[in-house]
């Protein structure tokens, strides 16, 4: 019997343990405890059997009363016995009480188990990215770094305007930021910024902004948002600004029916990854 409850201080040696045997190089542990401890900011859940935790899961609340699922875990010996679908289920109906409007998913398209528990459990898929990536080739030692007229940094929020003028000149009606998807909004932008997971490419002749993360592994862009011509300009900024010392990978995430793949594949020598899907839950009675 699946016993699904919220999460709390006093189950994390025991979700930690579980998170071990699931994924060596996993984002989770890091961020379990801040989630369990955070109930204004998401809801964590914890699966149980015969009292032991073989599965958790977090909802993530996002502006306009969306939500984003993600970190679902099941230990390995209670797969394909209802733990997943259990969590998700309990995700949904906690979040339809709590007055969530929608909730939204990620799950990479090779991942069918997944896929199909979704589709069962009444989710859409509403659109699809394709993961790009490069190798860059190390930094040579000694050379001078270029000198740019154009700037890649962090958005703030004085940069809020321009960004929101940019996604209307795009018809962008939503985003991708660090792996999570939501309907584009300045609410959805602007906690975005305090995050960090925006930055902007301002050359004296195009803008583009998108969701970016140069982590301590390689850096990742997503779904850049400007003008096409733009977009290939700021791409071939970073695969020269963004070498290290040591040979690295670079990603980029763009939806799946973009016009620039064929570019990066085709002219850039970008590889194609995988793809990752996105799916939608409508939690209340649509009007």
């Amino acid at each position: 019997m699946i016993k699904v409850r919220r999460g709390s201080r006093e189950d994390l040696p025991a979700v930690l343990d579980l998170l071990s045997r699931v994924w060596d190089d996993d984002y989770v542990p890091h961020l379990w405890l801040e989630w369990a401890e955070s109930p204004s900011e998401g809801l964590v859940l914890v699966a149980e059997s015969d009292g032991d935790i073989v599965g958790t899961t977090y909802v993530d609340f996002m502006p306009h009363g969306a939500c984003w699922f993600q970190a679902l875990r099941v230990h390995p010996e209670f797969r394909r016995l209802g733990v997943g679908s259990a969590l998700a289920q309990a995700a949904l109906d906690e979040s339809r009480t709590r007055g969530r409007s929608y909730a939204y998913l990620g799950i990479d398209a090779e991942n069918t188990a997944s896929l199909n528990m979704t589709a069962r459990l009444g989710f859409r898929q509403i659109t699809e990215y394709t993961l790009l990536s490069l190798t860059l080739p190390p930094w040579p030692t000694g050379m001078e770094r270029p000198k740019n007229t154009a700037t890649w940094c962090k958005a703030s929020l004085s940069d809020l305007p321009r960004l929101l003028t940019a996604a209307r000149e795009a018809k962008r009606a939503d985003f991708i930021a660090c792996w999570q998807w939501q309907p584009l909004s300045s609410e959805a932008l602007q906690e975005n910024i305090e995050q960090d997971n925006i930055w902007f490419w301002d050359d004296p002749s195009a803008f583009v902004f998108a969701g970016f993360e140069d982590s301590e592994s390689h850096p990742h862009l997503f779904d850049p948002c400007g003008q096409p011509e733009a977009v290939k300009q700021l791409i071939d900024f970073l695969t020269v600004n963004l070498r290290r010392e040591e040979e690295t990978r670079f990603e980029v995430w763009l939806r799946h029916d973009s016009p620039l793949v064929e570019f990066l594949l085709h002219q850039r020598g970008f590889v194609e990854q995988e793809g990752y899907t996105i799916w939608e839950y409508p939690l209340q009675p649509l009007q």
